[in-house]
């Protein structure tokens, strides 16, 4: 109920205590309705005039795209596939080697291959300066005459000795038998001069006895008997003496002949010993004739084996052997590389992570893609190198082409290796395999990160999309390159003017690259 009392003068303002420190009184402010709001109706016309006016503003970048390739094709597997890893081609088991075996220096005189032509056996491939070779060869041949002619010479001084040896022999035989004759000669007459002293002896005695019992009165008998019996006795040791000079005298003639049959027999071993050193210098000269013969040779050089010429590190001009150095004191024992080119294999490098994964025997699935595109050709693992690769972090692996492989194949040719399960007692089924193909020029790299530009054909904008590489395919040297994952079949991938886009980037097509 209102109050009829109230007094109106309680509402009055004065306005002469404005100095007196009473607060003033203030209006309230209204910047939302009178500024905030306005700003944003403007902006919000302004927003949607920009964007009805974006394609006139800001026109869309004109660029070439190519579609993502899909290669179907179909390979005998006997298992699934485990990983897959790059390598190269190499001979199988290894190139053959054709190397310069002269111990001499000799100047290359002609070549009669180039790389690349198919050899047959025994088929003449180089052929050395051999005119130093022949005169050495010369020399030994003649050299070995001598030597021979020197046994010849020693033998006959064997003979010779032999002869003399004989003659000695002879000659003690006739030197005892002569001895012995002299000697019972002399023998004889020692036993004659000693019966007559007995005969002496006893006219002796008689002649005493007759003088002593007056037989006789004179001594002269007696005398001349003493007389005949001193020369009796006399002649008994001339005869003695005769006999002892004898047996010296043959003896002397025995140890004579003994002498030079002992003479000749030193000599016939002393030139049989000589005659051996000559045989061993025989021996040693047709050594020598041989090696000389093996080294002019070896001036002319034969391929080993049938196959293709792989390399030719020679030319004409060049002087090698001695070692394997050629005239700018080079290492080049080698003159000419051959292998077999219906023997290939893959050198694979195989990451270590995947390594668990091989075992010999295996079945692989061999793909050069730049020389056969699409063709698939059945490998077999054959070893691993038991040598790590710590520059690649990986292990060699030897994978075998089949023989007789295309022709078009050569050795250091990069190929892709697809390692399978191992084989199973079941058949092996036919599996239908496809690969995205797409330019590798379009393949940005950003350290092991694959990235492509592709077309946001909904906004119509760039996009940069994080692709996976097949195994080996950031090491290939072909136009294409395949894509394990990170694209679409449908995707457009970017070809031109890639350097000035940025994501999200409004873009045309203006062409398709095929």
């Amino acid at each position: 109920m209102a109050n009829l009392h109230a007094d109106l003068g309680a509402l009055r303002v004065n306005r002469s205590d404005a100095g007196t420190g009473a607060p003033p009184l203030r209006l309230p402010r209204r910047w939302v309705s009178r500024v905030v709001l306005p700003l944003l109706l403007l902006g919000g016309f302004t927003g949607a005039f920009v964007w009805s006016s974006w394609d006139r503003l800001v026109p869309a970048v004109g660029v070439r795209v190519v579609p993502v390739q899909i290669r179907s094709s179909t390979v005998e597997n006997s298992g699934q596939e485990l990983f897959k890893a790059n390598g190269w081609l190499e001979p199988r088991p290894l190139p053959v080697d054709v190397p310069i075996q002269t111990e001499g220096m000799y100047r290359i005189k002609s070549i009669h291959v180039n790389p690349g032509d198919a050899i047959k056996t025994k088929q003449l491939l180089i052929v050395l300066d051999d005119e130093k070779a022949k005169l050495d060869l010369e020399a030994l041949q003649k050299k070995l005459s001598r030597r021979k002619a020197a046994i010849a010479s020693v033998q006959a001084d064997i003979g010779k000795a032999e002869v003399a040896a004989k003659n000695a022999e002879t000659s003690i035989l006739s030197a005892k038998e002569e001895g012995e004759s002299d000697v019972r000669f002399e023998m004889s007459e020692v036993t004659k001069a000693e019966a007559h002293l007995s005969t002496g002896e006893q006219a002796v005695k008689v002649q005493e006895d007759l003088l002593k019992n007056g037989v006789v009165q004179s001594d002269v008998k007696l005398n001349k008997a003493r007389q005949d019996l001193s020369v009796i006795r006399a002649e008994i040791e001339s005869a003695r003496a005769k006999l002892a000079k004898t047996r010296t005298n043959a003896a002397v003639r025995i140890r004579q002949a003994e002498t030079l049959r002992s003479s000749a027999l030193a000599d016939v071993k002393s030139y049989q010993a000589k005659r051996e050193e000559a045989q061993h210098e025989v021996a040693d000269a047709e050594v020598e004739v041989r090696k000389a013969q093996l080294e002019l040779d070896r001036t002319k050089i034969y391929a080993p084996s049938d196959g293709v010429v792989m390399q030719l590190h020679v030319r004409i001009g060049y002087i090698m052997g001695g070692g394997g150095k050629n005239n700018a004191g080079e290492q080049k024992a080698t003159a000419v590389t051959l292998y077999d080119p219906a023997k290939l294999q893959v050198r694979v490098e195989v990451p270590i992570t995947k390594f668990q994964f091989v075992q010999n025997g295996q079945p692989a699935i061999v793909e050069i893609e730049d020389v056969l595109p699409g063709k698939k050709l059945q490998g077999t693992v054959l070893y691993d190198t038991h040598f790590a690769n710590i520059a690649r972090n990986s292990v060699p692996v030897k994978v075998a082409l089949p023989d007789h492989s295309p022709v078009q194949l050569r050795p250091e040719m990069i190929a892709s290796v697809r390692f399978l399960s191992p084989r199973k007692a079941a058949a092996p089924k036919q599996q239908a395999v496809e690969r995205m193909i797409v330019p590798r020029r379009v393949v940005l790299w950003e350290g092991e990160q694959a990235r492509v530009w592709v077309v946001d054909q909904l906004t119509g904008t760039a996009i940069i999309k994080q692709v996976v590489v097949a195994a080996g395919g950031k090491e290939g040297t072909g136009e294409m390159i395949e894509l394990a994952s990170g694209l679409l079949p449908t995707d457009k991938l970017i070809t031109s003017g890639v350097e000035q886009l940025k994501p999200n980037q409004r873009v045309i097509i203006t062409g398709e690259d095929r």
